[in-house]
C-alpha cells in the first residue's frame, strides 16, 4: 500500500502546478460564470434587453473581473510580458470566446426556442465551450510559462511548460 501512496505522491508532485493552476482558473471561472449568468438574466428579464445583447454585456463585465483575478492570482507565477500586451491579448481571446459563447444563444432564434429554460441552457453551453477555449488560449498566448534552463532541468524540475511559484 505504501508503494501506491508513493506513486500517487510522485504523480501529484509532477502535476502539482498544473493542478493548482487549473483549480484557481476554475474558481475564477466559476465567479465569472456566476457574474455572467446573473447579469445576463437581469439584463434580459429585468432590463428588457434582447438575448444577444444581454449575454454580450454580461460577458464583458465578467471579463473585466476575471482579467484581474487571473493576472494577479491564477497566473501570478507565469512570466510577465507587460500589462498592455497581456490586457490586449486577454481581451482579444475573450472577444473570440464571446463569439463562441454567443453561438448557442444565436441558434435559439432559428429553432424558435424562446423559453427561459432553453435560453439558460444555450447561455451555459456557450460558457462551457468558451471556458475551454479561454483556458487553452491564456496558457498558450497571454501568460506563457517561464522556460526552465536545460542545465537546471532534472528529475525534480517542473514539467516543461510549468514553473515554480515565486
Amino acid at each position: 500500500m505504501t508503494s501506491a501512496w508513493a506513486r500517487l505522491g510522485a504523480l501529484y508532485g509532477r502535476f502539482r502546478l498544473l493542478i493548482h493552476e487549473a483549480a484557481r482558473f476554475g474558481i475564477v471561472g466559476f465567479a465569472g460564470f456566476v457574474i455572467t449568468d446573473v447579469c445576463a438574466n437581469v439584463l434580459r428579464y429585468q432590463a428588457g434587453l434582447d438575448r444577444i445583447s444581454s449575454v454580450a454585456i454580461a460577458i464583458i463585465f465578467a471579463t473585466a473581473v476575471t482579467f484581474a483575478a487571473n493576472r494577479y492570482w491564477t497566473y501570478s507565477h507565469r512570466a510577465r510580458s507587460g500589462l498592455v500586451r497581456e490586457t490586449v491579448l486577454f481581451f482579444v481571446m475573450n472577444g473570440i470566446a464571446l463569439v463562441i459563447s454567443e453561438l448557442p444563444v444565436a441558434f435559439t432564434y432559428p429553432l424558435h426556442l424562446d423559453g427561459g429554460l432553453s435560453y439558460n441552457i444555450a447561455v451555459n453551453a456557450g460558457l462551457v465551450l468558451a471556458t475551454l477555449f479561454r483556458y487553452w488560449s491564456y496558457k498558450k498566448w497571454v501568460w506563457r510559462a517561464r522556460s526552465v534552463p536545460a542545465e537546471t532541468a532534472g528529475p525534480e524540475s517542473p514539467q516543461p511548460g510549468y514553473s515554480v511559484a515565486r
